[in-house]
């Protein structure tokens, strides 16, 4: 016993001297990157100031360019609008008129000072002005050509503080000649979302012109109405870098990044990007002394992250280890299960759990259906799991695994599927789900069994097909036609009732005989089939007659239509000369039973014949047992052909 005890505690002493000496060698592993990282760690961060500068310019230039380029396609459309507004050329704007209301909806926008309207008088006064300045005639000239205009800003007096706008013209047209013009003022705050960054980021945005103007936004020592060029000659910038900014002003370049040279004065980075009106730059500047203080700051923040990760990873290995461990034992568990079940050879096992959502089966699947491979369908993957089951039956084997699964769900439940066989063909099974419980009694987990029955299924459907076609012609019959239409009535789906009826049919047999009348009725139902969709209903009624209900169509335009087509293809189709007439019943205007739109379809098609056969009738209104035939009623139509 001392012996053991002495061995055991032996090993654990050696457990913890292995752990001792990783961890120590995971400190000093962190201690010798904390330096290295130190060293590398202010050029790192200058490279992100950089990314972070551009990242942050483009975000803005893309701000001023959708607030410009919105506030230029609200004035163009309030000008296209204008022009369509009654008496669009007179000068007044009465009270209450829409040319006073779409004033109002443009001085509710949020970027909006202000909105008028200008006449062509206006305009011509406006460059006949003594004191109007170069820059505000040629906005008035730009607009007198048919162009829209954006103004330089302007300051003015707003409340107790003076605020900057911007205002945009559009000429109003009529056939092609101005006749006024729309203008609107925006705060310039509002168009030019120039925020500083105050995260320590140290970048700055000012709108300047070609002469390095700032016009617009401050921050650091620049201000409006002071001179990028000359601030930067007042703190000492070289030549060359005064020269590159210079050059990058009147090049018009697309974007130009520049770095400056470190003269003390915590200069930087700087980006200038042309906004395409009025000569305007977006200027983004990126100090260096902004950065002073962050890598040190920066060092710490890793060197305590990476304490954080070595204990995130000691305890991950030690969880990793007991996921191992409970792993090993699930699949043995799961192992002997499915050793169990491969016994059976005659069916197909399977094992859903509901926790993981995926369908396991006994080996012998991959011998059955195309699994190939794999013998586990992920049943709430469709693309995956319609490799394998039907996609029009993937939703039946769902809900009936998710229904026994659940506690309170039945205990089994059987549906039938159609699974891919190894030749790609598919096959009737029957799948039977039983729910089962864990030790605690919690439901989660379902066995089944699969078992071929697909000719017993085909079988029935072939029973099924005979008891409700007509055994000539393929169609259904009467029985099963008037059961689906009387379903499909009580959806309450707009539809059209057709009654067709072969013109002259007893003389066809007597002059032709039975076999080519077969052929009449047959080659109708074909004709039926090529003009109406699949899922409309197409039935004998008797005889000659034959019944089709369009369903889920409303439109009158499309059932004469498909009439049409009918005749059209049923004409010439044989040797012999046949044609049909056709009596037409919407639903539910003519009718809202079966029984009620078979009368006013038979009136309507009745009334074909007498007017010459070989044509469509239209009956709007149920006829009565004692009416007389539909001619003359209101709403009555007849085809155009006349046989």
């Amino acid at each position: 016993m001392k012996s053991e005890r002495h061995t055991s505690r032996g090993g654990l002493w050696w457990v913890l001297g292995v752990s001792v000496a990783v961890v120590c060698a995971a400190m000093l592993a962190i201690v010798l990157l904390t330096v290295r990282y130190q060293a590398k760690n202010q050029d790192t961060y200058e490279a992100l100031i950089t990314t972070s500068l551009e990242e942050t310019h483009w975000a803005c230039m893309g701000g001023i360019a959708r607030s410009i380029n919105e506030l230029v396609g609200v004035v163009q459309s309030a000008a296209d609008t204008w022009s369509t507004l009654p008496n669009s050329q007179e000068d007044e704007i009465s009270p209450g008129s829409w040319k006073e209301a779409l004033l109002d909806t443009i001085r509710s926008l949020e970027r909006v000072q202000d909105a008028d309207h200008f006449t062509l008088a206006e305009l011509n006064r406006e460059l006949a002005r003594q004191d109007a300045t170069d820059s505000a005639i040629s906005r008035v000239n730009t607009v007198l050509q048919g162009q829209t205009a954006v103004s330089d800003l302007m300051t003015i007096q707003f409340g107790s503080r003076q605020r900057d706008v911007v205002a945009v013209a559009a000429p109003v047209l009529s056939r092609g000649q101005v006749i006024g013009a729309i203008r609107v003022v925006a705060w310039a705050e509002r168009l030019f979302p120039l925020t500083s960054a105050k995260n320590g980021s140290g970048v700055m945005h000012f709108l300047v012109n070609q002469e390095g103007d700032v016009l617009y936004g401050k921050g650091g020592r620049l201000a409006e109405g002071s001179n990028l060029l000359e601030h930067m000659r007042t703190q000492g910038t070289t030549q060359e870098d005064l020269a590159l900014v210079e050059g990058a002003l009147r090049l018009d370049a697309a974007e130009t990044v520049i770095s400056l040279e470190d003269t003390g004065d915590g200069a930087g980075l700087l980006i200038l990007s042309p906004l395409g009106y009025n000569g305007w730059w977006l200027l983004s500047v990126a100090r260096r002394d902004a950065m002073s203080g962050t890598s040190a700051q920066v060092t710490r923040n890793t060197t305590l992250l990476f304490g954080q990760v070595l204990v995130v990873l000691l305890v991950m290995a030690a969880l990793v280890l007991a996921g191992l461990l409970l792993q090993r034992r699930w699949w043995k568990e799961n192992q002997a299960q499915y050793d169990l079940l491969a016994q059976f050879s005659d069916t197909v096992l399977f094992l859903y759990r509901d926790k993981t959502k995926r369908l396991s089966f006994t080996p012998n699947v991959r011998n059955r259906f195309a699994m190939y491979q794999i013998h586990e369908i992920p049943v709430f993957d469709r693309d995956y799991a319609c490799q394998v089951l039907c996609p029009d039956d993937l939703h039946l084997l769902r809900e009936a695994l998710r229904e026994v699964a659940q506690q309170d769900g039945p205990d089994s439940k059987t549906v039938m599927l159609r699974l891919r066989c190894l030749d790609q063909e598919y096959r009737w099974m029957c799948c039977q789900c039983y729910g089962q419980e864990d030790r605690k009694g919690r439901r989660g987990t379902v066995v089944g069994k699969l078992y071929d029955v697909n000719e017993q299924t085909i079988r029935e459907q072939i029973l099924l097909d005979k008891s409700s076609t007509d055994s000539l012609t393929g169609a259904l019959n009467r029985r099963a036609m008037e059961a689906e239409i009387s379903t499909l009535l009580g959806g309450g789906h707009p539809g059209y009732f057709y009654l067709v009826d072969v013109d002259n049919f007893k003389g066809i047999n007597d002059r032709n005989g039975h076999a080519v009348g077969d052929r009449v009725l047959i080659e109708l139902v074909e004709v039926l089939r090529t003009v109406f969709r699949q899922d409309d209903v197409i039935g004998r009624l008797g005889g000659d007659e034959f019944v089709v209900y369009l369903q889920n169509v409303g439109e009158r335009e499309v059932a004469i239509q498909k009439a049409e087509q009918l005749l059209t293809a049923f004409r010439g189709r044989l040797d012999v000369p046949v044609s049909v007439s056709v009596g037409i019943a919407p639903f539910p205007q003519a009718g809202k039973t079966y029984e009620e739109l078979y009368q006013a379809a038979d009136a309507a098609m009745y009334h074909g014949k007498r007017a010459g056969k070989n044509r469509w009738s239209f009956g709007d209104a149920p006829s009565q047992a004692e009416a007389a035939p539909l001619a003359g009623v209101a709403g009555d139509e007849h085809g155009p052909h006349q046989g």
